[in-house]
């Protein structure tokens, strides 16, 4: 007949058992439920990716004579404020930036720049500079030309082929701002919609494109932003040319947050890739508008309210780990005692 005492460790040992087991039943679990969609995912990208941008298309892309730096000078404040060196490339130049950067792949005329034409530059350019940002705005010249767009999309497709023969190449292509004359804005309606359906398309296919829509609701080109004249033609004036860099702004930062951006491919004797001077601004921010939805975290390595609520679940989710952690070396120690007492108890039975 077993003793009292050892009666006494096995009652010991039952009911620590017992008590390990409520404990354990009332532990967080350290794995989050992935079945949980409130928490929201979102992928940040810190600056100081070197960014080798391609301005390739038409005469918005080139330039005015009143705006000759278009929408890059605007765009470069943003990013290299964001801590991003950037170097524009492309066999022509045009307007004012710090450090001569004032390169782009597009003709000064209007007219001068239909698709097929941007497809042949691409051809000679991507290889030529390996970019790993191809920004491509193009089609307008064949809507005013009155040419056949029915098939346009296949262009734009040969073009983003093009661009992503650079092996880091992330294209940005962008929707076209509206037109005063009616049968010019059909064609450009058009070609929009087109546009948008290939990208979809390619991104379908993860395929490395984003689309930027220079008619986005909130931040848009409207026909009272087309207030310079070229030729005949109405074109952006300085602030619907800030419109534009902010909303480039957001689709590379769009590209950044997918983990697309990557150091451009190093030149045969290029020259170092220039580092972030946010103190070297071409234009300053003043003509620039990011869309009123992003403009509060519009840097890429800065915040963002969708970051914040992330920033602020990763918290409650530590601060969690931490009392689940503490609870389990709690059950640790009993589980090491109860095993210690049930070995003895057995021994004595």
């Amino acid at each position: 007949m077993p003793s009292y005492s050892t009666c006494s460790l096995q009652h010991v040992a039952l009911t620590g058992l017992a008590i390990w087991a409520s404990l354990a039943a009332a532990l967080p679990s350290d794995r989050p439920d992935l079945s949980d969609t409130s928490i929201p995912f979102v992928a940040l990208f810190g600056g100081d990716v070197a960014l080798r941008i391609l301005p390739l298309g038409d005469a918005l892309t080139h330039g005015t004579s009143a705006f000759p730096s278009s929408y890059r000078a605007p765009l470069r404040d943003l990013l290299v404020a964001d801590g991003n060196p950037v170097d524009y490339v492309g066999s022509s130049t045009s307007g004012s930036l710090p450090n001569d950067d004032n390169q782009v792949e597009a003709p000064a005329d209007v007219g001068a720049a239909p698709l097929a034409t941007v497809v042949s530059a691409a051809k000679t350019a991507v290889p030529a500079y390996k970019p790993n940002i191809v920004i491509i705005h193009a089609g307008a010249d064949d809507c005013r030309q009155g040419a056949d767009v029915s098939d346009a999309s296949a262009r734009y497709l040969e073009i983003l082929t093009t661009a992503w023969t650079s092996i880091f190449a992330t294209a940005v292509l962008t929707t076209l701002p509206p037109s005063r004359d009616a049968a010019v804005e059909s064609c450009l309606v058009e070609l929009n919609r087109q546009i948008a359906d290939l990208v979809a398309a390619q991104q379908a296919s993860s395929r490395k494109v984003v689309l930027v829509d220079f008619r986005a609701a909130d931040a848009g080109i409207t026909l009272e932003d087309l207030t310079d004249d070229v030729d005949g033609e109405p074109f952006p004036s300085e602030e619907a040319y800030g419109k534009m860099a902010g909303l480039l702004f957001e689709g590379i930062r769009n590209a950044a947050s997918r983990g697309w951006l990557e150091a451009p491919e190093t030149l045969p004797d290029a020259p170092e890739e220039p580092k972030a001077d946010p103190s070297s601004s071409a234009t300053g921010t003043s003509a620039v508008t990011l869309p009123t939805d992003q403009a509060s975290g519009s840097r890429l390595g800065g915040s963002s309210p969708e970051a914040d609520e992330v920033e602020d679940v990763a918290q409650g989710n530590g601060a969690a780990a931490d009392q689940s952690g503490a609870a389990r070396g709690v059950v640790s120690g009993l589980a090491a005692l109860l095993g210690l007492a049930i070995g003895v108890g057995m021994t004595l039975v």
